[in-house]
């Protein structure tokens, strides 16, 4: 909604469509997508918890358990401060500010960063006491294209979810507690 206490011509748009997006976007994350995220991550949350991370984190994710000291998501990232960029969709490998093994899943990470051609993004690696992550992500407007939107996208996710198989594999004797 807009800053004003009035719905704006977007605003009321993007209402009217919200059932319809987010029905696609549960197409995208459920069945072999949801599975294949349970196997490389050994947990998944329930497709529930995509509508609260949407209100609080402005993503719409499943995710790996959060107890550990790395969890990973799946989904679509929102910047609802500049309406005219499209939604990312794509994998996060996250680490707590806490970890006692911060130093060497930062050292990990930032190897992934490095080694990946501009795949991976590291966003907080050098900071003591941050959230520090990884993403591989692309605009939603590039699956624009594609005769099947929710095809290319569920190829997509799997594809992520192959490289982060990879990393847990690489760095196997990082605390994967998931």
């Amino acid at each position: 909604m807009s800053q004003s206490g009035q719905f704006s011509a977007i605003d009321i748009l993007a209402l009217t469509n919200f059932s319809n997006a987010r029905s696609i976007m549960d197409e995208t994350l459920l069945g072999e997508v949801f599975e294949e995220f349970r196997v490389t991550c050994g947990s998944v949350s329930e497709i529930g918890t995509a509508s609260t991370q949407l209100r609080q984190h402005n993503r719409y994710i499943i995710s790996s358990d959060r107890r550990g000291d790395i969890w990973v998501g799946l989904g679509y990232w929102m910047n609802p401060s500049i309406t005219t960029n499209y939604p990312e969709v794509g994998i996060l490998i996250e680490t707590v500010p806490n970890s006692t093994d911060r130093e060497q899943i930062l050292k990990a990470m930032l190897e992934v960063v490095q080694s990946s051609s501009g795949k991976w993004r590291g966003h907080n690696l050098t900071q003591a006491k941050n959230w520090s992550s990884i993403t591989q992500v692309k605009p939603l407007h590039t699956f624009l294209s594609e005769e099947n939107h929710v095809a290319s996208v569920k190829t997509y996710f799997k594809e992520t979810l192959a490289d982060v198989h990879s990393i847990r594999q690489k760095y196997s004797h990082l605390p994967w507690k998931f």
